[in-house]
């Protein structure tokens, strides 16, 4: 058995409507590309000067908690070695430590394209709040 004339004709017509349909989705896939090449970069952009800004930000907390420990260090230091060891001394100690490792969690802030590869996985990106951590700072040694 052979084919047709008629599905010969048609299976050209097919063929050829295929490669034109395959033809228009490759160009399609290539203009989606590009968009989100562009879409991507963009968001890049958007995100760097906040994210340096907040570097910055972190950088001068990070000195004023620094500041901070030394100036309380300071303080127990002037004081006797019973004081240090009684409970105001730990309270003091204690106060410190907090100002020292305010942001241990929040050492390392992300690049644009992690938070943008985080975005095109998931509609969100979590990030610890350094506002947050930082306010955790007491303003006195805590009991005291």
């Amino acid at each position: 058995m052979k084919m047709t004339k008629d599905q010969i004709k048609r299976k050209q017509d097919l063929h050829a409507e295929l490669d034109a349909a395959q033809e228009a989705l490759n160009d399609a896939i290539g203009q989606a590309h590009q968009i989100l090449k562009d879409a991507e970069a963009k968001a890049r952009e958007l995100l760097e000067k906040p994210l340096d800004d907040l570097r910055a930000l972190k950088e001068q907390a990070d000195e004023f908690a620094g500041e901070l420990a030394g100036d309380i260090n300071a303080f127990i230091d002037e004081r006797s070695e019973k004081w240090q060891e009684g409970p105001k001394g730990e309270a003091y100690t204690e106060w410190a430590d907090s100002c020292e490792s305010w942001d241990n969690s929040l050492d390392e802030l992300p690049d644009p394209d992690t938070i943008v590869r985080g975005l095109i996985d998931s509609d969100e990106f979590p990030m610890e709040s350094m506002a947050e951590a930082f306010s955790e700072i007491p303003e006195e040694a805590p009991g005291i």
